[in-house]
């Protein structure tokens, strides 16, 4: 069974998207998107974005 990050990673390459290009689809940081993908710890606020 594949983890969300592993699942995230998987789906964005088929698209031939650079983390990048996923991140401004989803209207989120590159940065957050490296760390879903690597299954990182983070919090994220209620409407979304990732808490500073």
């Amino acid at each position: 069974m594949l983890d969300i990050g592993s699942k995230i990673t998987e789906l964005r390459k088929q698209k031939n998207w650079s983390q990048s290009d996923l991140a401004k689809a989803v209207d989120a940081s590159r940065d957050i998107i490296g760390k879903y993908e690597r299954g990182g710890k983070f919090s994220i606020n209620r409407d979304g974005h990732q808490a500073r």
